[in-house]
């Protein structure tokens, strides 16, 4: 492929039947309660320290099921549900419940890119509203998906290193 042709490669963006997000009848509102669940998944050319995150509020009492990706490992922590309401709020300021379907980069003459990266985002709300977004090599505008991984891999970081702060003390005790 020409370095023109990559160069004229365009974004797209679908909702839920196909239509350009530009024909939607109605706008999408941020959906009303608390944020339940949420995961979120990026893959690209390498092996991020942190991924496939999937946080999940308890059904009973206060508190989240945390599950990540260590490079790896996929591990799981109890966390505080104080997570899903910071989640919450980054998919309110950067509007993330008007994301469409799908985001594709296109390549003009039926060319594919089958390199790059892919994502994936899917939220619940107490209303049992969703939002369910995904893309390959292409992302909607604004910084919500790079606020919502910024937040999960800080908090992941935080449970590894509480965890490997216990061994370092376990292992001055013996």
């Amino acid at each position: 492929m020409s370095l023109l042709g990559l160069f004229t490669a365009c974004k797209s963006q679908n909702n839920s039947d196909g239509d350009s997000q530009n024909t939607k009848k109605e706008k999408p509102t941020m959906p009303q309660g608390k944020l339940l669940g949420l995961e979120y998944n990026y893959s690209g050319m390498r092996i991020e320290q942190f991924g496939d995150f999937n946080l999940q509020r308890k059904e009973k009492g206060t508190g989240a099921t945390f599950k990540f990706r260590h490079y790896n490992v996929e591990t799981t922590y109890e966390v505080s549900d104080t997570l899903l309401d910071a989640a919450k709020r980054i998919i309110e300021e950067e509007k993330m419940y008007e994301y469409g379907i799908s985001y594709s980069w296109e390549v003009p003459n039926g060319g594919r890119i089958l390199d790059g990266y892919a994502w994936h985002f899917y939220a619940l709300f107490e209303n049992k509203d969703t939002i369910n977004s995904s893309g390959s090599n292409a992302s909607p505008d604004g910084e919500g998906l790079h606020r919502i991984n910024a937040l999960l891999s800080e908090a992941a970081r935080k449970c590894i290193e509480k965890d490997e702060s216990k061994l370092l003390v376990s292992a001055k005790k013996e």
